[in-house]
């Protein structure tokens, strides 16, 4: 003959954690409590930075030699670099492009890789130690702050764009960057470089952005805070790029 329990009985022998802690309210406050403070300590000892670190492993090489064809660079500037670099073995990857009067060479490290700084090091001692490069070839300028250029963002209102226009723009001021800093270290002024650059709408007056931004250049130098500038004027952009040793703070106040 089968029993029956009743709802009652049920309720008194069924036991789980949601009924220990109502049951017992003074173990749910302290593990309350407990919870808080942990959080508070971690959320207080948890690092904090402006930006966000990230490990560059890429560096560029460039060494001009003008007035010279590209074939000539490539055999007696290009080629002697490179043997400089791969003597380094935590390099990954080596690419090289020549042009008339001009060697520039990419260094990517191994990924394994968190702390370039010695790395980029012992690369640069290796370059400086090449003295075996034809007469007028020089200075060679090593590029690895890539993660310290300082970039002012100003926004402006203006009418929305689309995503595909917004790329192609942002491709524009990449080339354009790129392109005056390898003018920049032909000229040997390779090092510390900052840029500053103002696209604007079609509807906006290309004449006036420009004389704007000339001043804004002409404010800079004055101040000191920028030296051999080049400035690019195209359409519906304006890059100003220069050598600086300012803070993103003192650069923003100038």
């Amino acid at each position: 003959m089968s029993t029956h329990k009743s709802d009652a009985e049920r309720i008194a022998g069924t036991r789980n954690l949601a009924r220990y802690f109502v049951e017992n309210p003074q173990i749910s406050a302290i593990l309350l409590i407990l919870v808080m403070v942990w959080g508070y300590f971690g959320l207080t000892g948890m690092p904090q930075r402006k930006d966000p670190y990230l490990a560059v492993r890429v560096a560029m090489v460039l060494c001009p030699w003008t007035g010279i064809d590209a074939e000539r660079v490539e055999q007696q500037v290009t080629r002697r670099l490179e043997q400089a670099i791969a003597g380094n073995t935590h390099v990954k990857r080596i690419l090289s492009t020549t042009r008339t009067g001009l060697s520039a060479i990419t260094v990517e490290l191994t990924e394994d890789i968190e702390e370039t700084g010695e790395i980029f090091d012992d690369i640069d001692m290796r370059l400086r130690a090449v003295l075996d490069l034809p007469e007028g070839a020089g200075p060679v300028v090593f590029m690895k702050d890539f993660g310290d250029t300082a970039a002012l963002m100003l926004t402006v209102a203006s009418p929305p764009v689309s995503e595909v226009e917004a790329d192609l723009r942002s491709r524009e001021v990449v080339r354009v960057m790129d392109d005056l800093r390898v003018k920049a270290a032909a000229a040997g002024h390779g090092d510390g470089r900052v840029s500053l650059a103002v696209v604007f709408s079609h509807s906006a007056s290309h004449s006036l952005v420009r004389r704007l931004t000339d001043l804004l250049a002409a404010h800079l130098r004055e101040q000191g805070m920028l030296t051999d500038t080049l400035v690019y004027a195209g359409p519906n952009l304006v890059i100003i790029d220069g050598s600086s040793r300012a803070t993103d703070d003192e650069l923003r106040a100038a």
